[in-house]
C-alpha cells in the first residue's frame, strides 16, 4: 500500500495525495492520481508505464464490485477531475463529454434542449467513462455500443489515440473502439467520447401486467414487451421493485412506452385491452434501476447477470428459482439478474458448478457481479469459456504488455 511521497518521484506531485483507504476485494489503496485534461493523463500513465507502476482506474466507483480481484496496483488513477462537455452540437444531436462527467450532469444538459441521453446505468451518478469502460446499461437503454460514435484514448504507455469520430460514417477504428467498451479498463483508459442522443419522446407512460409464472406467462410478457414504443420492459416478483409482494405463481411485467403522442396512445390502448394492462406512476423505474445494482444482505451476497436468448428465459428463470435465488429481468433483451441472500449460501461450489451448467445448456452466459470475496478468488467471475480468457489474454498482451491497468480484473485474471 503506497503512499502519494513515494510516488512523487515518478509523478507531478500536483496530481497526487492520499485519501482515505479504497479497499477493493482485498486490494487497499491511499494514493489517488487524478488528472483534470488528457494531456495530464497522458504523462501520468506514461510515467507509470517507464517505471512499472500499476494502476487501478476509477470513477465515481459504481461498478467497482464487477470484475475479478485486482493482483496489482501501487495507486489508483481517478478520473473524476477529467471533466466537462468539450461539444454539443443541439441540430444533429451529437456530443462530445470528457470521462469524468456525471452523466446526471449531461442528462440535464440535453433535456433542456429536446434531447434524450440514451445511456441509464444503475449508481450514484455514474460517470461517463466507468459506464462506458464497464458496458454498463438500465431499464431503458441497451449496450452503450449503439449510442457511441467516438472515444478519445489514452493507452497503457501514455499515447494518445482516437477511433471513430462524431458521426456514424466516419469508421475508422469503429470496431476497434468495440474493445475498450466494457474493457473494463484494461486495455487502455477512456478520456472522452462522442454520443448519438435521441430525440425526447412527445408521451410517455408507465404500465404494469400480470402474468402467471409458466411457459404461456413468459410468452405473453415477452410478446408484450415487443410493441413498438416499448423502451423499458422489466419482468419481475421482486419486492423492492413493485414494494408489494406477489404469490409465487405470479409476476409482473413493467412497461415504459414512449415516443410520439400517436403511438404511444395506440401502444396504450392495444396492451390494455388486450392485457387489462394499469397505468402507474413512472417511479417504479426508479427502483428498477437500483434493484439492478444492488442484492439483498450484505456485500458477500451473491447477484449473477444472465444472457440467454429471450426464449430461454422461462427455462433459466425457474431453474435459479431453485436454487433460492430472487430474479427479475429485461425480456426483450434477453438479460436475467438474478440474486441470493448470503444465509442462503450454503455451499460456493455447488452454486457455482449449478450456475455454470445452466449457462452452458441454456447456451448463455453469465457474470458474477457480486460475490462474497473468497468465491471471487476461487471462481472467475466471468465465467470459464477458455475462448474468452484467450482473448482477454492477447488483448492484455498486446495493448498492455507491463500490465499497468486494472491488472487481474478481466476474463482469465489478464
Amino acid at each position: 500500500m503506497r503512499r502519494s511521497a513515494e510516488l512523487q518521484k515518478f509523478i507531478d506531485p500536483s496530481h497526487l495525495e492520499d485519501k482515505e483507504t479504497l479497499t477493493v476485494d482485498g486490494l487497499p489503496l491511499i494514493a489517488v492520481a487524478s488528472p483534470s485534461t488528457m494531456e495530464e493523463l497522458s504523462r501520468i500513465l506514461q510515467s507509470l508505464f517507464e517505471n512499472d507502476l500499476s494502476v487501478l482506474v476509477t470513477g465515481n466507483g459504481n461498478r467497482l464490485h464487477v470484475g475479478n480481484p485486482p493482483t496489482r496496483a501501487d495507486l489508483r488513477l481517478s478520473t473524476l477531475d477529467l471533466k466537462g462537455i468539450l461539444e454539443f452540437d443541439q441540430e444533429d444531436g451529437v456530443i462530445e463529454v470528457l470521462a469524468g462527467t456525471p452523466l446526471p450532469q449531461v442528462r440535464n444538459l440535453v433535456n433542456s434542449e429536446g434531447w434524450e441521453l440514451p445511456l441509464d446505468p444503475p449508481g450514484n451518478a455514474p460517470t461517463l467513462g466507468g459506464s462506458l469502460a464497464s458496458a454498463a446499461f438500465g431499464p431503458r437503454f441497451g449496450h452503450p455500443r449503439d449510442f457511441v460514435l467516438g472515444l478519445g484514448m489514452v493507452m497503457a504507455d501514455g499515447t494518445q489515440t482516437k477511433c471513430g469520430g462524431r458521426v456514424i460514417k466516419n469508421v475508422t477504428g469503429y470496431d476497434l473502439m468495440k474493445l475498450y467498451l466494457g474493457s473494463y479498463g484494461s486495455i487502455g483508459v477512456i478520456g472522452s467520447a462522442w454520443l448519438r442522443l435521441l430525440p425526447y419522446p412527445e408521451s410517455k407512460k408507465v404500465l404494469k401486467v400480470s402474468f402467471q409464472k409458466d411457459d404461456e406467462g413468459f410468452k405473453d410478457s415477452l410478446k408484450a414487451s415487443r410493441y413498438t414504443s416499448v423502451r423499458v420492459a422489466c419482468l419481475t416478483n421482486s419486492y423492492p421493485i413493485l414494494e408489494a409482494s406477489l404469490g409465487s405463481d405470479s409476476m409482473n411485467l413493467i412497461l415504459e412506452i414512449a415516443g410520439d403522442e400517436k403511438a404511444v396512445e395506440r401502444d396504450f390502448n392495444e396492451l390494455t385491452n388486450a392485457y387489462r394492462a394499469d397505468e402507474i406512476d413512472d417511479d417504479v423505474l426508479l427502483r428498477i434501476r437500483s434493484n439492478q445494482n444492488s442484492s439483498p444482505g450484505a456485500s458477500d451476497s451473491l447477484a449473477i447477470h444472465f444472457r440467454v436468448l429471450p426464449s430461454k428465459l422461462p427455462v433459466v428463470w425457474s431453474s435459479l428459482n431453485k436454487l433460492g435465488f430472487s430474479c427479475f429481468s429485461y425480456p426483450n433483451r434477453g438479460d436475467l439478474f438474478a440474486s441470493l441472500d448470503p444465509n442462503q449460501l450454503t455451499s460456493d461450489t455447488e452454486t457455482l458448478v449449478a450456475v455454470r451448467t445452466l449457462a452452458s445448456d441454456s447456451g448463455g452466459s453469465f457474470v458474477l457481479e457480486r460475490a462474497p470475496l473468497r468465491m471471487k478468488r476461487e471462481f472467475d467471475v466471468f465465467g470459464t469459456d477458455p475462448s474468452l480468457s484467450e482473448i482477454t489474454s492477447s488483448l492484455k498482451e498486446t495493448f498492455d504488455p507491463r500490465g499497468i491497468l486494472n491488472v487481474g480484473r478481466v476474463s482469465g485474471r489478464n
